[in-house]
């Protein structure tokens, strides 16, 4: 094999580990979060479990921190937080409209 040929071949395996050492990286940071809200009707509420269900049938998951007991359905609410990497809210308040 020549040396011009030799050098190729190293070249191309060297721009194959770049490219996939940068694909890894890529996968591994994911997107920043990104502002969402949510308004609507509560259909229910599970206390016990820190679950909201909308009327549209949407289910929300909300942190311990925030206190369900004041909620009830029929209520109008607005959810804050964030959409995480599968486009679901992360829940960070709730607000009675």
């Amino acid at each position: 094999m020549s040396k011009a040929r030799k050098l190729s071949v190293v070249a191309c395996w060297a721009m194959a580990a770049l490219v996939t050492a940068n694909m890894a990286w890529a996968a591994a940071d994911p997107a920043p979060a990104a502002p969402m809200q949510v308004t609507g009707k509560v259909h229910a509420v599970d206390v016990v479990n820190q679950v909201i269900k909308m009327d549209g049938g949407q289910y929300y998951v909300v942190p311990a921190s925030i206190n369900l007991a004041d909620i009830k359905e029929g209520d109008q609410l607005v959810l804050s937080g964030e959409k995480d990497a599968t486009g679901k809210l992360q829940v960070k308040t709730v607000t009675k409209k």
